[in-house]
């Protein structure tokens, strides 16, 4: 019995010594060092870096201040050649107002970690039109002849192309820069039509004169049609601010307002009647546009590190 205990000591004894020396063993295989190999994957971004092509809409808002008279010739009847004011614009303001529908292109480089920088080029076919009657009577004498001239006539401007050429700085936001805050300005370039339609009546009773040679005999009336028309490029600046916003993958939507400026321009109409007349035109534009972007490259990135 003693010889008995004794051995069932001991298988647990070396039982225990196994099981010790195997645990030890374990530990050593199994414990690496603390955070050994541990890495985070690294954040991802919306990449703005890269050129894109889009299109746009929107709706703009026209001032023109044009400054100028328009003249006619009198038909013959006072013995001193003359003309006579049809319509005076000095000055005149039409507001004008219509759609516009077109498309940009542009390349943007992103650079610490937010900002971006970049150059954009846009063109828009544009309706954006107003139009203004103008009326006019007067009476004029001389020795011989009393006339009256009246005129019934309109004024029209028609804005139908819009250009661009920009810079654009900006700055991307959200929780993975999937947005972009820009500001934008550079060149600007509209192409003008006016008009100024209608037409005179000239109305003069002539005084007979006895005294050969006979100065005027009968009264008359005429009627003249002018049309007097332009179509000229203009040169101006612009500035602008918008957003944009990823949709999905390489889309992007974006909004934005743009004022553009051209200053005073010299503006020559012609009839072929009357011949030409100057007018100086001061033209300033508001656009508020929407569109998208079709970004080329790909759409997100590994964050680069601090």
């Amino acid at each position: 019995m003693r010889i008995l205990w004794q051995l069932s000591c001991a298988v647990a004894l070396g039982i225990a010594s196994t099981i010790a020396a195997s645990g030890a063993e374990l530990d050593v295989l199994a414990a690496p060092a603390p955070f050994a190999g541990f890495r985070t994957p690294p954040p991802r971004a919306f990449n703005w870096t890269g050129c894109y092509l889009g299109g746009h809409t929107g709706y703009a808002l026209a001032d023109h201040e044009l400054t100028g008279t328009f003249l006619a010739g009198v038909p013959g009847f006072l013995s001193v050649p003359t003309s006579v004011t049809l319509a005076s614009t000095l000055p005149n303001e039409l507001g004008s107002n219509g759609f516009l529908l077109g498309g940009q292109v542009g390349c943007n480089l992103q650079f610490a970690q937010s900002w971006v920088i970049g150059f954009e080029a846009d063109a828009s076919w544009a309706n954006i039109q107003a139009s203004d009657r103008q009326t006019l009577a007067g009476s004029f004498t001389d020795p011989l002849t009393t006339f009256t001239a009246t005129s019934d006539a309109t004024l029209s401007t028609k804005t139908d192309f819009i250009a661009t050429a920009t810079a654009r700085l900006g700055y991307a936001i959200g929780w993975m820069g999937q947005g972009l805050v820009y500001g934008k300005g550079g060149a600007a370039w509209i192409t003008n039509r006016y008009n100024f339609t209608g037409q005179v009546t000239f109305s003069g009773v002539c005084t007979v004169v006895s005294l050969p040679p006979p100065q005027c005999i009968a009264t008359s009336s005429q009627i003249d049609v002018f049309n007097w028309t332009s179509r000229k490029t203009l040169v101006g600046w612009t500035v602008g601010v918008g957003v944009e916003w990823v949709m999905w993958g390489n889309w992007t939507i974006k909004g934005e307002y743009d004022f553009l400026d051209f200053g005073n321009q010299t503006i020559a109409l012609n009839d072929q009647v009357f011949g030409p007349v100057n007018l100086t035109v001061r033209q300033r534009i508001n656009e508020f546009k929407v569109g998208f972007n079709y970004r080329f490259g790909p759409p997100v990135v590994d964050r680069a590190p601090w």
